[in-house]
């Protein structure tokens, strides 16, 4: 008798596949593993040398508008990853997938009275980063997809203020 690992013959995952895991974030499989754009944000933010951490959090009490149960509460209604930058300070991410516009108009109009009160704090700055794939060449003329992030820096002036207003 021949035993099989899970997932077919090659055990495991094969290709790239979208998925829509339980809590509602984008996810794609990525080499056998699961990312979300969260994890992705992190793990790019950790190999530039950032001292980081997720501060969203799940929160299985909350009754969903559809009956359900469960949603994903951001730090301050916005952030979902600190980082200690030794230039910046404290940075905050926003990490998202394909949605990139959509969390623009959430930080600059939806959440614009926090993010703002982060912004007005010395030492801190906020990105939101958006995850794309994207055609690159290699050798021998062939082409494939990587991962690839999409980062804007918000600051007073996209709300119209100053430092001191």
């Amino acid at each position: 008798m021949q035993l099989r690992a899970p997932g077919g013959p090659r055990g495991g995952c094969t290709g790239s596949t979208k998925r829509e895991p339980k809590n509602g974030h984008l996810a794609r499989i990525e080499r056998g593993r699961i990312l979300t754009p969260t994890q992705r944000t992190l793990r790019e933010l950790k190999r530039r040398g950032l001292v980081c951490a997720v501060v969203e959090k799940w929160n299985p009490h909350v009754v969903r508008g559809d009956g359900g149960r469960g949603i994903r509460q951001d730090l301050f209604g916005f952030l979902d990853i600190l980082a200690l930058d030794p230039v910046r300070g404290v940075l905050g991410v926003q990490a998202c997938g394909s949605a990139f516009s959509g969390h623009v108009g959430k930080l600059t109009e939806e959440r614009a009275g926090p993010v703002i009160e982060w912004l007005r704090t010395p030492g801190t700055a906020l990105e939101l980063w958006g995850w794309r794939k994207v055609k690159v060449k290699v050798k021998r003329g062939g082409k494939a997809t990587i991962w690839a992030p999409r980062v804007r820096e918000f600051t007073l002036a996209d709300f119209g203020l100053g430092l001191f207003e």
